[in-house]
């Protein structure tokens, strides 16, 4: 496969018509099948805006699209998880895609650390006359600012809970347990980087009442 002429505007019409979709499904949906169209949308967001042969490149934009949409796919996740397991509407393929979203939640801390991180909202790409809007990235529509130390936490809490995840679909699933020990494998490195970092953070807000004090003497 060769890479799109213009695949920006190729993947925002697709997440595009995907958002017109979700926006047209009946208010009376049962509520377990409403989530679980939800997630399937999250996860169609993801994997169509993700690195490929056909669209290489990827935005600080495009990364805070992907760790937005995935970080609530695997949290809803852990909680189906956890209590609707048992339905018969989720496979060993939910598993996968679990799989996948984790590492595509790991890779863009990886690239983007500081940016994903900091807990500030990156710029919004402007719209080209003629071409779609870019897709709005889900945290602003809630939360416009968050502290470093929350993001940090956020992030720390979704890593830990993937293989959570994957272990009570190995409860049913064999396979699974391989994917849980993979994506454990994969992780630690960066799950013992944020730890760091979370216990440096928790430190500062000690020190600043100290400093405050020692300023007024002055």
């Amino acid at each position: 496969s060769t890479p799109l002429a213009d695949p920006t505007s190729f993947l925002w019409q697709m997440c595009l018509d995907m958002r017109e979709w979700g926006e047209s499904l009946p208010v009376t949906l049962p509520p377990g099948i409403r989530r679980m169209f939800d997630q399937e949308l999250r996860y169609s967001y993801v994997y169509c805006i993700a690195p490929s042969v056909r669209a290489p490149q990827i935005t600080d934009y495009t990364r805070s699209l992907i760790f937005e949409h995935a970080l609530e796919y695997l949290n809803v996740m852990h909680e189906i998880a956890h209590t609707d397991l048992n339905s018969a509407l989720y496979t060993y393929h939910d598993a996968l895609k679990v799989y996948f979203m984790g590492n595509q939640f790991l890779a863009v801390i990886r690239d983007a650390e500081d940016v994903i991180l900091s807990g500030r909202p990156v710029a919004t790409p402007p719209s080209r006359p003629g071409c779609p809007p870019p897709p709005p990235i889900p945290r602003r529509h809630v939360q416009p600012m968050q502290s470093p130390a929350e993001m940090i936490q956020k992030s720390l809490r979704c890593l830990q809970c993937i293989p959570q995840t994957l272990a009570k679909y190995g409860e049913r699933w064999e396979e699974a347990v391989m994917l849980m020990q993979s994506f454990q494998q994969l992780s630690k490195d960066m799950v013992a980087h944020l730890q760091n970092r979370q216990a440096n953070a928790s430190s500062v807000p000690q020190q600043q009442p100290q400093q405050l004090h020692q300023q007024q003497q002055h």
